[in-house]
């Protein structure tokens, strides 16, 4: 397409984290992140991007005082805008600017403003462009603003596209990028002096600057994206829609779209009487339903063509969605992962708002849970250990802490903010798979069995089974910031690390796993985070009988969690509250995984108390069966149970699954 776009990375400051590291900007900042950041491959046509081609850790800071303003800017020389990457064309305008506005800040902004300058120097610039920009349009994330009438920029002269902004307290919605010394950007406090970006340290901006080529067609578009639904049931319809750009210098008047489902082509439809005016947008749907046959993942690739009738460049004119088409909903366990510490002062609020989130979700079978204590602030956390820095890497690296990962990256956010409404967005998403397990812990071995019963067929290379060994709750690593007590701490992992390889799943066929681990050595409690636990040779268990197996289905290229669970063994060691009877009931109980009722065989004892326990230890339901009986467990939410029968001197505990 004959449109280029610079782009400028970063990644945005969550509020209300620690850090290791503070710097930029602020000489005395007070929280800060550490940053990792993947770089940008070029298209091959000429949509392009300017990047900073580095793998240098980066970091910012969002600092503490009083309310001011900011502007920052990134330059361009007259040899970018002469011949643009070296593909010999000149840049004519500036039709956009894209910025990025981190969820802490948004709602500090008072004000702001998109500025356009050239000239000689930065400091004795002319500004060109001065665009308000309403405060309440501004949303989480990259927001996109067309300049009210496109720039023609000045090829002899410097080119400086950025913002200006006001907040009401110091906290810079802007992040940066660690960069070289090849390109400037440019900020300034208030009026003061400019400062340069690059000599304090090797800072890029986050903006992005969409810009017209000398010479444009006059009919040209470009697909910007589709939108296909997540997920659908066999035998649904699913509807195709899409935005496209008129990236042309004429009026857009029709154009053509049609989509390929996985081989399956539809018609080709002209979308006509329309008036989409020179770098605006316009959102279309395809006419025709597509009802897929086959719980699979289903790929649409849509194209669009054909500008006013006119052939154009096609390589931006497809792009492809993907819709998970399931045989049945199979409902999610949402997983979370914390990285937290004992030594971060907003973690202790932070895990206490992560508690009142599941506490009103009220129903443990519906979320899974794992804290990975982190080695940073100051000491770090003494249960950090080698496995808990290989999840945080897995993740791109941990920055901040306290992060919460919602179903791998489906959400990241910091648990200080973490709310009841975002857990049920991630909990309405149905699962792919069904996955249901008990766990048994002996002495110091903990066992797991798992079942694998899948809502699609899915061929992914990617996809691993995890389980980690987690203590409900942990007293002996307290530190610095308040904590007494911590839960869901993970304390190794049963699987590898980075996971154990799931060949392709089958509707119809479940894949059975078992696992087993053995803890090694005595107690130890680590005095910092830099003396680990060495599993070969020693553990930091406080209780055995406190010891649970969180578990979950993960692509680890797309870090997409495809189901988690969680499983407790509720008579550790085999004690009972009758531990000193050798006798058992002879008890037949079935069926399991079972739905509505659970039928009771007691053989030859001719009635017994019952109780039926979750997998916290709560009791749920209790009663007397008689030999051959009937429980009713419909009203149980769907999880795992434990099912205790006691008759005279005699006992007897089943596990069962309620679906």
């Amino acid at each position: 397409m004959k449109k280029i776009i610079f782009t400028f990375l970063s990644l945005c400051i969550a509020g209300c984290m620690w850090a290791q590291k503070n710097v930029v900007f602020d000489p005395n900042p007070q929280y800060g992140q550490k940053v990792n950041y993947s770089i940008l491959s070029t298209t091959a046509d000429s949509t392009m991007s300017i990047y900073w081609e580095t793998a240098d850790t980066m970091y910012t800071s969002m600092g503490a005082g009083s309310a001011s303003s900011m502007s920052v800017f990134m330059e361009f020389y007259p040899e970018d805008i002469l011949n643009f990457k070296g593909t010999g064309k000149k840049l004519s305008t500036i039709n956009q600017i894209n910025f990025y506005i981190a969820a802490a800040y948004r709602a500090n902004v008072t004000s702001f403003k998109l500025i356009v300058m050239q000239g000689n120097d930065v400091a004795s610039a002319t500004e060109v462009v001065n665009q308000n920009v309403d405060i309440a349009s501004l949303v989480d994330g990259w927001n996109a603003i067309d300049l009210a009438a496109s720039y023609s920029v000045d090829a002899g002269k410097n080119l400086y596209i950025g913002c200006q902004f006001a907040f009401n307290a110091k906290a810079y919605p802007f992040g940066v990028i660690k960069g070289t010394n090849v390109k400037q950007g440019w900020y300034r406090s208030g009026t003061g002096s400019y400062s340069n970006a690059i000599s304090a340290g090797g800072y890029a901006l986050m903006i992005k600057a969409v810009a017209g080529l000398e010479n444009a067609p006059a009919n040209e578009i470009a697909l910007n994206s589709v939108d296909v639904p997540q997920y659908k049931i066999i035998g649904d319809s699913i509807l195709v829609k899409g935005v496209i750009k008129n990236v042309g210098t004429d009026t857009l008047k029709s154009f053509k779209v049609f989509y390929n489902a996985s081989g399956s082509l539809s018609d080709t439809f002209e979308v006509k009487n329309i008036n989409v005016a020179a770098n605006a947008t316009y959102t279309f749907t395809h006419p025709k339903y597509y009802v897929c046959s086959v719980a699979k993942n289903l790929n649409i690739a849509v194209t669009v063509s054909e500008p006013n009738g006119v052939v154009d460049v096609i390589a931006n004119n497809t792009q492809t969605g993907t819709t998970q088409i399931y045989s049945e909903i199979v409902p999610r366990v949402v997983l979370q992962e914390v990285f937290t510490s004992s030594t971060c002062p907003p973690c202790n609020p932070g895990n206490a708002q992560l508690t009142t989130v599941l506490n009103t979700i009220n129903n443990p079978a519906k979320w899974a849970c794992v804290k990975y204590q982190y080695n940073f602030p100051g000491t770090g956390d003494p249960y950090y250990t080698a496995e808990c820095g290989t999840r945080g890497s897995f993740y791109g690296g941990i920055s901040s802490v306290p992060t919460l990962n919602g179903d791998g990256t489906a959400l990241v956010t910091n648990p200080n903010s973490y709310t009841v409404a975002q857990f049920n967005t991630l909990a309405q998403i149905p699962a792919a798979v069904k996955l249901s397990g008990t766990s048994n812990i002996d002495e110091k071995t903990v066992s797991l069995n798992v079942t694998i019963d899948p809502a699609s067929n899915i061929i992914n290379s990617n996809l691993r089974f995890f389980a980690a060994i987690v203590e409900k709750t942990t007293v002996k690593n307290v530190k610095s910031n308040g904590e007494k007590s911590f839960n869901y701490v993970m304390k190794k992992f049963m699987t590898n690390v980075n996971g154990d390889k799931i060949d392709s799943l089958q509707i119809g066929t479940p894949k059975a796993l078992n696992y087993s681990y053995t803890f090694n050595g005595e107690y130890r409690l680590p005095a910092n985070s830099s003396l680990p636990i060495n599993h070969a040779t020693e553990n930091s268990v406080e209780n055995f009988n406190n010891l649970m197996v969180v578990y979950w289905v993960q692509d680890i290229s797309t870090k997409a969690v495809y189901q988690a669970g969680s499983a407790v063994d509720p008579d550790p060691h085999g004690t009972t509250s009758i531990s000193s009877v050798a006798n058992e009931i002879n008890l037949i109980v079935y069926p399991n995984p079972a739905v509505s009722e659970l039928n009771i065989n007691l053989a030859k004892e001719g009635k017994a108390n019952y109780t039926i326990c979750n997998i916290e230890g709560k009791t749920i339901k209790q009663g007397i069966v008689i030999q051959n009986d009937i429980i009713d467990i419909k009203a149980l939410p769907t999880g795992m149970y434990v099912l205790k029968l006691v008759a005279s001197d005699k006992v007897n505990t089943v596990k069962f699954i309620k679906e």
